[in-house]
């Protein structure tokens, strides 16, 4: 079984004061944490069908705490996944090419908010909305290798 498992987080600390004392200080916490997953179908005990496809997944949380405005104190929970499988080409056979398909699908759950906090000169922490909504994607990649004449 070829299965590789990971572990991934990330730590940010903001901090924004006034020299004057007119505005509170800002102590923010931007953080994420999250799991990955990926399963080759190499073995011989699967069925041919199945035989040569790849799956990856990520869920991943990722949190904000410390400021002023409660609805920028959140947590968003994104769970990605992709299939793939790498056919070979007739023509890319002799140097190892081939062609590479994957599906992708993005947010699955349908939770990121993509918001950017900004502190103006006031002091006060704006919020700025941007967000992709879910998608699924489709790749293909085509893999060559051409070697020269000389080297051969």
């Amino acid at each position: 079984m070829h299965v590789i498992l990971g572990a991934q987080g990330y730590v940010e600390y903001r901090y924004a004061s006034n020299k004057e004392g007119t505005v509170n200080d800002i102590h923010a916490l931007n953080f994420s944490y999250g799991i990955t997953c990926n399963y080759n179908f190499k073995e011989e005990t699967w069925n041919q069908i199945l035989k040569g496809f790849s799956l990856a997944t990520d869920l991943k949380m990722f949190s904000r705490r410390g400021y002023g405005d409660a609805s920028l104190n959140s947590n968003d929970l994104v769970w990605n996944a992709s299939v793939s499988r790498t056919f070979s080409l007739p023509l890319a056979k002799k140097s190892g090419g081939g062609l590479t398909a994957r599906l992708e699908a993005f947010d699955i759950l349908h939770k990121l908010s993509n918001t950017q906090i900004v502190i103006n000169g006031q002091g006060r922490t704006e919020k700025l909305r941007n967000t992709l909504p879910r998608y699924l994607m489709l790749h293909l990649t085509c893999h060559f290798n051409k070697i020269p004449k000389n080297k051969r």
